[in-house]
């Protein structure tokens, strides 16, 4: 049953063994630890061996095989060897594959606080880029009394300018430049609308506050391809809070506890800060896989991938996609600037000078509802929307003229 090169004072004892072991060179050492593998081996019945023993004899095995002196190679010969062999390499199976089905729900484990931390760092970041934003629509009658509209419109154009020719250098910006750049553009904004008397230096606060929220808005989106895709829709959520909780603190601030227009955004300008907390604590940080200040990567092109343009049938889909969601913003924000300050009701419990920021709190919540219904009432036919808010707006401008409904609560509604 074995063959080996063994010395005369040990041959009869490994005739017995169904193990060959081959070097010449055996020590003691060497055969006591044959001696534990036959010993193992002997309790072997029916060839079946239990489970506590067989990890005794696969120990005995390796740590044979480990030993400084030990032979390189460990063969099993005879009928009995390859039906060790066989327990041996079904062991072996059982235990990597065990290795393999825990490995994965290990990093499971190790992933799901990460992705966790990236979907509040994105809400909060989402919240705090609008927040900005919100604030200086919620006041700007306070700002420009009776001409609210300039303050859209320096809240909105610098914005879009800047996402307009972005792509042709904000790649080459670091993404922590760019945010500490969007906190240091909120802060400012609020302390120059907030302690500046004169219109045009207020209007800059304000175009800082747009410029704050449209290159932070840049920067997260294209951060957000570093990590898990569900970052984008938390992202989108806090951008979707920041109208509420904006709209809210103000009113709060101002309305509730008859704050000043000054003090009441002094009080809110440290929140921008948390923005930095967010980023570079709670954020896992994948996107510095390049370096700390790792940049964009552009505009990637690809040399095996051509685009042919569109033709003129997909240029006119395209427009008359288009053409219906232009229409409901240009009528929302018409309402909202143009229509909406004029509505006032003088007999209610409300104050006439608090009606425009209770408009604006109210319809920041439309927009938190609308935006977070999209995959539970989706609409396939644009023109619908687009339909209702041109409605809409003729309903509050015959109003606004001939002020036909009794009661601010209907205008709420």
């Amino acid at each position: 049953m074995l063959g080996t090169q063994r010395s005369p004072s040990t041959s009869q004892h490994q005739d017995s063994s169904p193990l060959l072991g081959a070097t010449s060179g055996q020590n003691k050492e060497m055969n006591e630890y044959n001696s534990n593998i036959q010993y193992e081996y002997q309790k072997q019945e029916r060839e079946e061996i239990p489970a506590h023993e067989e990890t005794s004899l696969q120990q005995a095995i390796q740590g044979y095989g480990s030993h400084q002196n030990s032979p390189p190679t460990l063969r099993l010969v005879g009928e009995e060897g390859s039906s060790l062999s066989r327990h041996l390499s079904s062991y072996d199976h059982v235990e990597e594959g065990g290795n393999e089905e825990e490995k994965p729900k290990k990093e499971k484990k190790k992933r799901e606080p990460a992705k966790t931390r990236d979907l509040v760092a994105f809400f909060i970041c989402g919240l705090l880029n609008n927040y900005s934003y919100v604030i200086m629509l919620s006041a700007a009658e306070d700002l420009i009394h009776g001409q609210s509209s300039i303050v859209l419109l320096a809240d909105i154009l610098p914005t879009l300018v800047l996402k307009a020719i972005a792509p042709f250098f904000m790649h080459a910006i670091p993404y922590n430049i760019r945010v500490g750049l969007a906190v240091i553009l909120a802060l400012a904004s609020f302390q120059m609308v907030a302690w500046f008397d004169n219109i045009g230096l207020k209007l800059v606060g304000v175009v800082m506050a747009s410029l704050s929220s449209g290159g932070g808005e840049i920067t997260f989106l294209a951060m957000s391809s570093y990590y898990h895709k569900n970052t984008v829709s938390a992202w989108s959520s806090g951008t979707g809070g920041a109208g509420i909780f904006g709209a809210l603190s103000y009113l709060a601030l101002k309305g509730w506890f008859q704050l000043s227009p000054s003090i009441s955004l002094s009080i809110i300008t440290p929140l921008p800060l948390l923005m930095l907390l967010a980023t570079f604590v709670i954020m896992s940080g994948a996107h510095y896989a390049n370096g700390f200040c790792a940049r964009g990567k552009g505009v990637q092109k690809d040399k095996k991938t051509s685009f042919e343009p569109l033709t003129m049938n997909e240029k006119l889909k395209l427009v008359l996609y288009m053409l219906p969601l232009t229409t409901v913003y240009f009528a929302e924000y018409l309402i909202n600037q143009g229509v909406a300050p004029t509505i006032t009701f003088r007999k209610e419990l409300i104050p006439a000078k608090d009606d425009y920021m209770y408009y604006q709190f109210l319809y920041q919540i439309g927009v938190f509802i609308s935006r977070s219904s999209v995959n539970i009432f989706p609409i396939k036919r644009l023109w619908v929307p687009a339909v209702l808010q041109c409605s809409l707006f003729v309903f509050l401008l015959l109003d606004a003229y001939f002020r036909f409904v009794p009661a601010i609560f209907f205008t709420f509604a």
